[in-house]
C-alpha cells in the first residue's frame, strides 16, 4: 500500500483498483428491465430463427419450372398464405399463391415475386383475386425474396455472451427466440458525498463565500452511465467526526463510496484520514496525472456475508473530480456490474491545432471533435484546461490522452481521444 507521498502512475493505480474486484451477484429480470445491463450467463438459441422458410415480401409464391423461357408468364391464383398460418401449404404446379411478408413458403415453391412486379385484375402492382390470372413481368431467380430457415440463428448459436452490455437489438433478439427474461449482474450502489464548509445544495440561496455543490449531480450522472445506482448523500462540512459518521453510514448499504473534496494537504482536508480509518488503511492517495493528482483509494475487505467495500476520495475541483471518476471509478463500477468492457472507447483523430501537456505525468485534455473539410473527425481544445473550470468539460466530446513521455502534439498529428456519448452529429441525416 502506498501510504507515502510518492504518486503512482495511472496504470499502477488502475491495476490496484481492479486487482481483487469481482462482479456482484445476479438477478433474473424481464426484458423491459435489462437495457444496458451486463449479461451474467451466456444465452444460446433454443430454436432456429426464422423457424421456417418465409417470405421477405408481399407477393406470389411460385415454382420456377412454371415460367416461360422468355417474356412474361401468366398463372392462375389458387389461394393465399398469410403470416401466422402454420407451415405445410403445398403449391400446385401451374398455379401461384398470394403470400404475405413473414408467411411460410409453401412446399413446391422456390421463389417469391413481389406484387409490384405483377399485373392482373387490379392493374400493375395490385393483388389479383383468388381464381383470377396474374401476369409476372419478370422471371425471378431461385430463392428470391425467401428468408431461409435458420438464416439468423441456429439452435445453440449465442444470443448473449457473458459480460455483454445488453442493447435494444439484443433485447429484440431474445424476444424473437422466445426468451422473456435474462440473468444479469446487480447494479453497484454508489454513495456520493460532497465535503466542504463552502458548499450549499443547488436551488438554495448561496451567501457570499459559498459555492453550489456541482460535483455530486455530475458524478451521479456518470454513475448511471457506468451502470451503477447513485445515492447523493447530504453535504458534509469540514468536521472529522461528521465525516467519519457519514462514511460509516454510507459503507453499511453501498458497494462504493465516493467523496469529493478534502483530499489535498490543506489544514482542513480531513477526508484522507477519515477514509484511512474507515477502511483500515489506504491503497494509494496520489496519481501522476493532470487534472486530479490528489486521489485517494481504499478497500475494506469483505467478511462473512459482508462484501468488500471500495472508497474513493476525489479532488474537489469539479473537472478533476469528473475526470478521475471516468479514469478510475468508472472501470471499477463496470467490473462490479459484470461488464466485459471496462473503459471509455478510444478513437484516433487528427489535431486541428498544436497541443502541449505537462511533462512527467499523464494528462487528460478536454477536447471537442469537429468534422474537417473532408468529413473526417479532428480535435481541438474545448477551452482553457484549468481543473477548476467546468465549461470546457461540459463542451467536450472526449479526453485527449497526452504524456507522460510525449507532451507536444503538432497540428495534423494523430492522437488518441477517449470519447464520451454522444459524438458530434454529421452535417445532415444519412450522411455517408
Amino acid at each position: 500500500m502506498n501510504h507515502g507521498r510518492s504518486p503512482i502512475t495511472c496504470e499502477r493505480a488502475l491495476e490496484l483498483i481492479l486487482q481483487d474486484a469481482r462482479p456482484l451477484g445476479t438477478e433474473l429480470l424481464g426484458l423491459h428491465e435489462i437495457d444496458r445491463r451486463a449479461a451474467a450467463v451466456p444465452v444460446a438459441a433454443r430454436r432456429p430463427l426464422p423457424a421456417w422458410d418465409n417470405s421477405a415480401k408481399d407477393g406470389y409464391a411460385v415454382a420456377l419450372a412454371d415460367f416461360l423461357p422468355a417474356g412474361s408468364t401468366t398463372l392462375p391464383v389458387a389461394g393465399e398464405v398469410a403470416a401466422g398460418h402454420p407451415p405445410g401449404t403445398e403449391l400446385v404446379r401451374g398455379t401461384t399463391l398470394r403470400i404475405m411478408t413473414g408467411a411460410p413458403i409453401p412446399g413446391g415453391a422456390d421463389a417469391v415475386v413481389p406484387v409490384e412486379d405483377t399485373a392482373g385484375g387490379a392493374g400493375r402492382g395490385g393483388f389479383t383475386r383468388v381464381g383470377q390470372p396474374v401476369t409476372f413481368l419478370r422471371t425471378p431467380v431461385s430463392g428470391a425474396n425467401v428468408r431461409p430457415f435458420g438464416a439468423d440463428l441456429r439452435p445453440g448459436d449465442l444470443v448473449l455472451e457473458r459480460g455483454q452490455e445488453i442493447s435494444p437489438g439484443a433485447i429484440a433478439l431474445l424476444a424473437a427466440v422466445g426468451e422473456a427474461a435474462a440473468e444479469v449482474h446487480r447494479r453497484p450502489s454508489v454513495a456520493l458525498i460532497a465535503t466542504g464548509d463552502e458548499l450549499v445544495p443547488p436551488g438554495e440561496e448561496a451567501p457570499p463565500g459559498k459555492l453550489y455543490s456541482s460535483n455530486a449531480p455530475g458524478l451521479a450522472a456518470l454513475v448511471r452511465r457506468a451502470g451503477g445506482t447513485p445515492r447523493i448523500e447530504p453535504i458534509v462540512t469540514d468536521d472529522p467526526a461528521r465525516l467519519r459518521a457519514a462514511l460509516g453510514r454510507a459503507l453499511e448499504s453501498n458497494d462504493v463510496v465516493v467523496t469529493s473534496g478534502g483530499v489535498s494537504a490543506g489544514e482542513h482536508d480531513y477526508v484522507r484520514g477519515a477514509i484511512d480509518e474507515a477502511a483500515g488503511g489506504l491503497v494509494f492517495w496520489k496519481v501522476l496525472m493532470r487534472p486530479g493528482q490528489p486521489l485517494v483509494f481504499a478497500r475494506r475487505p469483505g467478511s462473512g456475508e459482508m462484501p468488500a467495500r471500495y472508497l474513493f476520495g476525489l479532488p474537489g475541483n469539479p473537472t478533476s473530480a469528473l475526470v478521475t471518476f471516468l479514469e478510475f471509478v468508472r472501470p471499477l463500477l463496470r467490473r462490479l456490474g459484470g461488464f466485459s468492457g471496462l473503459f471509455l472507447p478510444v478513437i484516433g483523430v487528427r489535431l486541428a491545432e498544436a497541443v502541449d501537456s505537462e511533462p512527467g505525468r499523464r494528462s487528460f485534455l478536454r477536447v471537442r471533435l469537429e468534422r474537417g473539410s473532408d468529413g473526417t473527425l479532428q480535435a481541438r481544445l474545448a477551452g482553457p484546461q484549468g481543473s477548476g473550470l467546468l465549461r470546457p468539460l461540459a463542451r467536450a466530446h472526449g479526453l485527449l490522452i497526452s504524456g507522460p513521455e510525449r507532451t507536444h502534439h503538432a497540428a495534423g498529428d494523430l492522437a488518441n481521444v477517449q470519447v464520451f456519448d454522444p459524438l458530434p452529429e454529421p452535417g445532415r441525416a444519412f450522411e455517408t
